[in-house]
C-alpha cells in the first residue's frame, strides 16, 4: 500500500508540474500612422501639453487629427493639436495659460486608439494639399472660418468673429478672437454635430443638431428628437489675395497671403489657406 500511495503522489506531482500555466507577455501593437490622419481613442488617455507642464484628459471615442509623428525604439508616437478638439477638453490649457498648443507625445498602441476615416464634417476644406517645388506656397488651412472679407497685412492686430468645426465633432463660435491667439478661448456657443453631409459639387457643407446655433440661421427640419436644426456652411470656390510689402517701399511685395471665402447663412467667412512667398530671380 505504501508503494502504491507513492507511485500516486509521484504520478500527482507530474500532473502539477506540467499543468503550470505559463504567461508570455504578447508584443504591443502600434498603429502605423500618417501626419493629418485620423484616429479614435479606445479608452481614456491622459496626457499633457508639449512641455510636460500642464495635463489634460481626452475622453474614449474621441476622434482626433495626428499632428506630428516619431518614432522611439521602434515604438510609434503621435502629438495632437489642442485647438483641434473641442473646448471642454483644450480648457486646461487655456486656463493655465499654456505657451504650446500641441501635446505631448502619445503612444498609438492599439489599445489607446483605432484608425477611423476623416469625418463627413470635415470635407468643407482640404486637410493638407502640396503644390509643386518652386511655386513657393505652403498649405497650412486649419479649417478656421473667421468673420472677414480679406486677411489682414497684420492679424495679431485685428480680431474677429470665429468659427470652429473640430476633429472630434464639435461646431463652436466665439465672438471675438485675436486672429493670432495660440489657443482660441471658451466659445460663445458649442453644439455637438449629429449628421453631416457634404457636396463636392457646389461645396455645401449641411450641418445637423439637437438645438438650435445662436450666431446664425439655420432651417427647422424636426419638431422633436434629433436633426432639428440644420446649418449650411458653403464654400465659394472664390480666394483673396493680401499682399504684404516693405515697410519703407510699399511697391515692393514680399510674400501674399490666400484666403478662401466661405459663407454660414448670409454671413462671409474666410479661411486662411497659405503664403505665396515672392522671390526675386535678380
Amino acid at each position: 500500500m505504501k508503494i502504491i500511495h507513492l507511485l500516486v503522489g509521484a504520478m500527482l506531482g507530474a500532473v502539477i508540474i506540467f499543468n503550470i500555466p505559463t504567461h508570455v507577455a504578447a508584443a504591443d501593437t502600434y498603429l502605423k500612422v500618417t501626419k493629418n490622419s485620423f484616429l479614435k481613442t479606445t479608452r481614456q488617455i491622459k496626457t499633457y501639453n508639449s512641455k510636460k507642464t500642464i495635463s489634460m484628459t481626452i475622453p474614449k471615442n474621441t476622434v482626433v487629427q495626428v499632428a506630428g509623428v516619431t518614432t522611439r525604439n521602434k515604438k510609434r508616437y503621435i502629438d495632437l493639436n489642442a485647438n483641434q478638439l473641442n473646448y471642454k477638453i483644450r480648457q486646461p490649457l487655456i486656463a493655465n495659460n499654456s505657451t504650446t498648443k500641441w501635446t505631448h507625445w502619445i503612444s498609438t498602441n492599439t489599445k489607446n486608439f483605432k484608425r477611423v476615416h476623416k469625418p463627413t464634417y470635415l470635407n468643407f476644406y482640404a486637410i493638407n494639399k502640396s503644390y509643386p517645388k518652386g511655386a513657393y506656397r505652403s498649405y497650412v488651412a486649419d479649417g478656421n472660418l473667421w468673420q472677414t472679407t480679406v486677411w489682414p497685412a497684420d492679424p495679431s492686430t485685428q480680431s474677429a468673429a470665429l468659427v470652429q468645426i473640430t476633429a472630434n465633432g464639435y461646431l463652436e463660435y466665439s465672438q471675438s478672437v485675436n486672429m493670432t491667439s495660440l489657443l482660441a478661448p471658451k466659445p460663445t456657443d458649442s453644439l455637438q454635430i449629429q449628421k453631416a453631409t457634404y457636396s463636392v459639387n457646389n461645396g455645401k457643407l449641411d450641418l445637423y443638431f439637437k438645438t438650435k446655433p445662436k450666431f446664425a440661421e439655420t432651417t427647422r427640419t424636426n419638431k422633436k428628437g434629433n436633426n432639428r436644426y440644420r446649418l449650411v456652411i458653403k464654400r465659394l470656390f472664390a480666394y483673396t489675395a493680401t499682399p504684404i510689402t516693405a515697410t519703407n517701399d510699399p511697391t515692393n511685395i514680399s510674400k501674399i497671403e490666400i484666403g478662401s471665402r466661405y459663407q454660414i447663412g448670409k454671413t462671409n467667412y474666410l479661411m486662411h489657406l497659405g503664403t505665396a512667398e515672392i522671390k526675386s530671380r535678380y
